[in-house]
């Protein structure tokens, strides 16, 4: 229902409607408009590839193993150039900033909250819990504000509080980046399209010949200056 799930959605459409009209109304054999065309949708189409993949392995393989870990964030894998470690301390420090008047305090690892059954919880990057905690405080009455979150914060339930925003982003965020890796795709074929285009015989050429010299070619009669030569 919110609004920006569709910008994604328009953004990659426009693109397509541009490929299409280039590949309609776009001469055959203009190999520099079209190679040009095509450099544009190969590197917007490659751009909206990799933020969708981003997008679904965040939320599929990262965010699931947080909701799904004992130990957080020591005993995660730290992901792509420590992407997972980053984004568990920002959740982290996202239920701190919106559960700031809970007496939970989530310490800096190797020290560890322990909460049952058998769950413990610390930081590793406190830069990156303190952005978090950040946004949570500048968010109470948006995105803390959320019943599901509100009640997980009044429990004290660290877990919960982390299933919540992995329900959340499951359901209104993964079909963004579903929708980025489908007209990313659509993109770079619109690419593979335009070099195509590009690389046809234009058909009228032969038009644009003058009369005697395409009736020539048509014929296999000799032009005028063949017969000299022969005549010589």
């Amino acid at each position: 229902s919110s609004w920006y799930g569709w910008v994604p959605f328009a953004f990659g459409l426009i693109l397509t409607i541009g490929a299409i009209l280039g590949c309609c109304f776009t001469k055959p054999g203009n190999m520099c408009f079209l190679g040009f065309y095509a450099l544009i949708q190969f590197v917007s189409g490659s751009l909206i590839i990799v933020s969708g993949a981003f997008i679904v392995t965040t939320i599929n393989k990262y965010l699931k193993n947080i909701v799904t870990t004992n130990n957080i964030s020591d005993g995660l894998d730290e992901g792509i150039g420590g992407a997972q470690h980053d984004f568990s301390d920002f959740l982290l420090g996202l239920y701190a900033g919106c559960c700031n008047g809970s007496s939970t305090v989530i310490p800096n690892c190797p020290e560890r909250l322990t909460q049952p059954p058998n769950l413990t919880f610390c930081y590793l990057d406190a830069e990156v819990f303190f952005n978090g905690a950040t946004a949570g405080e500048a968010s109470l009455t948006a995105y803390c504000a959320y019943a599901p979150l509100k009640q997980a914060c009044a429990e004290d339930n660290i877990r919960q509080f982390l299933e919540v925003n992995y329900n959340w982003l499951n359901d209104n965020i993964l079909p963004v980046g579903i929708t980025f890796l489908i007209f990313g795709s659509l993109l770079f074929f619109a690419s593979c399209c335009s070099c195509r285009v590009g690389c046809m015989k234009d058909d009228d050429e032969g038009e644009k010949q003058p009369p005697s010299q395409a009736r020539q070619e048509g014929t296999g009669e000799p032009n005028t200056a063949e017969e000299g030569i022969q005549h010589t």
